[in-house]
């Protein structure tokens, strides 16, 4: 089972509305795609490290 931890932040509208946008189009819920979105950053990171 995977450890999930609850995090509120908050956004300006315009990016919220640029977040469930992408969202609708991935078929993801807006959680689904902020955890997509800060993965994909994440292994990003990790691969410019490791170069």
């Amino acid at each position: 089972m995977t450890n999930r931890k609850s995090i509120l932040f908050r956004v300006p509208a315009d990016l919220k509305v640029w977040l469930e946008g992408r969202a609708a189009s991935n078929h993801r819920t807006l959680t689904g795609e902020l955890v997509q979105l800060l993965e994909a950053a994440r292994d990003a990171d990790q691969k410019q490290e490791a170069a």
